[in-house]
């Protein structure tokens, strides 16, 4: 690996942004840095070796599934599938559960029997 590699490889992993890149370390030529771009994320991508299920958790309960993300992520809770599963869960209509698929987390959705309200179960409360 050159130089010029490690820096673009350096500024990447800063912001991720080939133009960026391409703008701080005045390349010309975009399509080598979005190369080492490609080698970067398929160096990082996620061992799928470890999946049970391929990723997307047990046959039978893929009708409930909502959401999956890297279990070393955080969840996108802006997501619309992931803001709708919140609201039905503390509107009561239905349960949240999460499961796990090799490096994948899974978000459940299930719907209830009986209704019962969660108002504000997903706002943050401090005491003070």
């Amino acid at each position: 690996m050159d130089n010029l590699e490690k820096d673009v490889r350096e500024q990447l992993s800063r912001h991720n942004s080939v133009f960026k890149t391409c703008n701080k370390l005045g390349i010309t030529n975009v399509a080598y840095v979005a190369d080492i771009q490609a080698k970067m994320e398929k160096e990082t991508a996620p061992d799928l070796g470890g999946c049970e299920y391929d990723g997307y958790g047990r046959p039978e309960l893929r009708d409930r599934l909502v959401a999956r993300s890297l279990a070393t992520e955080v969840w996108d809770n802006t997501r619309p599938e992931v803001a709708d599963a919140r609201e039905k869960y503390e509107a009561g209509t239905h349960d949240m559960a999460t499961g796990r698929d090799g490096p994948y987390l899974l978000l459940y959705l299930t719907p209830r029997a009986v209704v019962q309200p969660r108002p504000g179960y997903f706002n943050l409360t401090t005491e003070g």
